[in-house]
């Protein structure tokens, strides 16, 4: 599966400004080509999922990502092994959110044991999915060019839907994607080396993620025996209880409120008097307010509130011996 580059809309008849220069509306293709048993058959079936959400991120992975498990399971209902292949750009497919997604697909599809992520490389080639997306673009161009305005989404998705019938089309809507950006938890552990990931395997018998350099699908139920693919077991995520334990912050004395009006911190050194050296320990300790005045370290304010006493009672006994000498008179 792969995301297509999204569809401008386009109208038979444009006016010049529109035509080389107009901000356009844009729809998103997320194209699959979905490979199934049937008995001894190997069938295809291609899907491309549209919306009028314009983004490639990992929640917009997952929600096009289950439309496209809900079109397979409703053709194989009892799939317990999904192998997906896709590129490998971290912006959408190859980071540790799309590492978490990968452990709650059973959440939705019960049935499923296995399931294994695959990355090609960069450099790899078109691929089915690619041809999907030029069939879906292409339709809408041609019926522009018959004289078909396709300025919006619900047009677009008319015309490609009466037009193509290999292709089954299904829309994502914005509020999907919202949704699962919503579920995604803000501290999945990342796995250190990400870049030279080809295969992701989940188990549903094994509460870890194994990673692997190279793709192998004869040891999937174990540790790879080849050399050079193993790299390592990794817990990606743990349960909501188990992580919210984690996040709890045990608050330390010093970083404890206090009302400011009741105490103030006070530094002093191990002999509690002043000194210079370099090797003096910082300790803090409670102290009221009102005694912090009297203390050595505060003599910046012991200074100023004497000049304001000392000014506050030049200008007392002026006024007292103003109002005796007016009283004499």
């Amino acid at each position: 599966m792969d995301f297509s580059e999204n569809y401008s809309y386009k109208f038979a008849e444009e006016v010049q400004s529109l035509h080389f220069g107009g901000s356009r509306g844009q729809v998103s293709l997320h194209t699959v080509v979905a490979y199934l048993k049937e008995g001894r058959e190997t069938v295809n079936h291609c899907l491309c999922t549209v919306s009028e959400c314009t983004r490639h991120d990992s929640p917009a992975v997952w929600a096009h990502l289950q439309k496209a498990l809900q079109f397979v399971f409703e053709k194989c209902p009892y799939i317990t092994t999904a192998h997906i292949l896709t590129d490998s750009p971290t912006s959408q497919y190859r980071n540790k959110q799309i590492f978490y997604i990968l452990t709650q697909l059973r959440d939705t599809f019960p049935s499923l044991k296995l399931v294994t992520w695959n990355y090609q490389e960069s450099g790899h080639g078109k691929g089915a999915p690619d041809g999907i997306g030029a069939v879906v673009k292409r339709t809408a161009d041609h019926q522009v060019k018959c004289g078909r305005d396709v300025g919006d989404f619900s047009t677009f998705l008319a015309v490609v839907r009466e037009n193509i019938k290999n292709v089954e089309i299904k829309v994502v809507e914005e509020h999907e994607i919202i949704e699962k950006e919503l579920l995604l938890p803000k501290d999945i552990s990342p796995f250190k080396g990400t870049m030279l990931v080809h295969q992701v395997i989940w188990n549903s018998g094994s509460e870890f993620l194994e990673f692997r350099k190279l793709s192998c699908f004869l040891c999937l139920d174990k540790i790879c025996e080849h050399e050079d693919k193993h790299m390592q077991l990794h817990k990606i995520y743990k349960s909501v209880v188990e992580s919210a334990v984690q996040n709890i912050k045990v608050i330390p004395p010093s970083k404890r409120i206090t009302v400011l009006s009741d105490v103030s911190i006070q530094y002093y050194n191990r002999n509690n008097n002043p000194s210079t050296s370099g090797t003096r320990k910082i300790i803090k300790s409670v102290k009221r307010l009102a005694d912090v005045k009297f203390d050595w370290t505060n003599q910046t304010f012991i200074n100023t509130q004497q000049k304001v006493s000392n000014g506050h009672e030049e200008a007392f006994l002026r006024f007292i011996n103003e109002r005796s000498f007016e009283n004499t008179e």
